[in-house]
């Protein structure tokens, strides 16, 4: 196994990653060292990225892959309170219209309660903290076709789970206890501070999270209801995270 990958930082979508990943360019940038980040799971394929594996500094939405196929020396994550997760994505989806859910939320006028109520989206909001933590993405496609250009990703995004919560959450709790940093959003700069130590960094600047767009108390209780319902499992793990990071 390879081990030319430094760190890994298995990063969940909407959890401060625009602020980290700019640490870690600074960082890499400033010690010299290879980054390949922030990425999707169809990145990977690209041929100017085949030797992904040998990067340094590996950022991106990748799950489990790198576990299994680079062996790096230290991966590390970050989590975030699941009701605020799951609002954020939305929120993400709604925004770029490079997201390939944009067009369907848009189109139909989904609001938040529709969203989350949508079995087509069933999947997407079924605890996607823990399932990037404890599913391993599917077999990737033959090559990457830039016409679609996260057709992995989504695959892995939209597939519906075989396993029980009872399962997730272990396999989920499994993956925090093999990473060697695991912070929460609500203490980024914890986070950021332990992550900057791990590269031989001990005076880097704190970045700043944009704050999202709304506030838990402006949220109706049924729809409380229902991101409590679809996050049940994040919960667990999101508590677990929180622990591992005092």
């Amino acid at each position: 196994m390879n081990q030319d990958c430094e760190l890994y930082f298995l990063h969940i979508p909407k959890t401060a990653g625009t602020s980290i990943g700019r640490l870690l360019e600074g960082i890499a940038a400033g010690t010299n060292r290879s980054m390949l980040g922030p990425i999707l799971l169809d990145d990977l394929l690209r041929d100017e990225h085949r030797d992904w594996p040998r990067r340094q500094i590996l950022h991106g939405h990748l799950g489990l892959v790198p576990l299994h196929d680079a062996a790096p020396a230290h991966v590390a994550t970050i989590l975030r309170d699941p009701r605020d997760h799951l609002v954020s994505l939305y929120q993400h989806v709604r925004r770029f219209s490079h997201h390939p859910l944009h067009q369907l939320l848009n189109t139909e006028h989904l609001d938040l309660a529709d969203w989350l109520a949508d079995p087509r989206l069933a999947a997407f909001n079924d605890n996607p903290q823990a399932r990037h933590l404890g599913i391993l993405p599917p077999p990737p496609p033959a090559g990457y076709d830039p016409h679609r250009p996260h057709a992995w990703q989504m695959e892995f995004e939209l597939l519906r789970r075989e396993i029980s919560d009872d399962e997730l959450l272990a396999r989920a709790t499994a993956t925090l206890s093999r990473c060697r940093l695991v912070g929460t959003v609500e203490s980024l700069p914890d986070f950021t501070g332990g992550l900057a130590r791990l590269l031989g960094i001990h005076d880097a600047q704190t970045p700043r999270e944009n704050a999202g767009g709304y506030t838990r108390d402006s949220l109706p209780a049924e729809v409380v209801k229902r991101l409590d319902e679809a996050t049940r499992v994040d919960r667990a793990v999101y508590e677990r995270a929180r622990s591992l990071a005092a």
